[in-house]
């Protein structure tokens, strides 16, 4: 009886400490502000799935000489800033600079706080259009008046327990995946990711 007793308690400690492991690994994940890992997601839906789209600034001629397929044109350099929000909460400002030969840069600024933590994430990014791909509508239809765009960048995290004052740094990469229409109105998301094992997606949109 006393060694079914004991190996009940054993079972049960085993029980607690694997979901206190759960509720950590988790919390990992809440604190960017967005869900968890995708563990069924499929590979082509993954933010990094279109990285090799990404091009060399050094490689300018090749970039330029691709055969456009959308409508959409950028003859002079252009400046598009999009809100962010993750389930319709703000989470700052994003700031993209398309040049005519297709390269972008970017910045991210977010702050944002809960009851037990403030965030303050920064990020900067690089990346490029992508002509050679026709973006479709809703219905799976080609819609040539919108351009893709990529990039890829860095991220650094500082979070600050509001109770103890502690800080720390997560840092990561970071990935957007977008839309630019011909009336220069951008839509797409952020994604932040770790190791590629999890990522956290926010939206944005910009005014045309």
């Amino acid at each position: 009886m006393k060694n079914n007793r004991a190996g009940f308690v054993a079972i049960l400690g085993l029980l607690i400490v694997v979901a206190i492991g759960f509720i950590i690994y988790y919390l990992q994940f809440a604190s960017l502000g967005g869900p968890g890992p995708r563990s069924h997601e499929k590979p082509e839906d993954q933010p990094w799935a279109r990285e090799s789209s990404l091009k060399d600034p050094n490689a300018k001629a090749k970039l330029t000489t691709a055969a456009p397929k959308s409508a959409v044109k950028i003859t002079q350099p252009l400046t598009v800033q999009a809100l962010v929000t993750s389930s319709a909460d703000p989470r700052g400002t994003l700031t993209l600079h398309f040049d005519p030969n297709g390269f972008l840069t970017g910045t991210w600024t977010c702050k944002y706080s809960y009851t037990h933590a403030a965030y303050n994430i920064t990020a900067s990014v690089s990346g490029n259009t992508d002509p050679t791909v026709i973006a479709n509508t809703p219905d799976g239809k080609p819609d040539r008046s919108k351009l893709i765009f990529i990039a890829r960048g860095t991220y650094d995290q500082y979070v600050t327990n509001l109770e103890s004052g502690e800080k720390t740094l997560n840092k990561g990469t970071l990935y957007i995946n977008g839309i630019l229409g011909s009336d220069h109105f951008a839509t797409g998301k952020v994604s932040l990711t770790g190791s590629k094992n999890w990522h956290v997606d926010y939206t944005f949109k910009s005014n045309p």
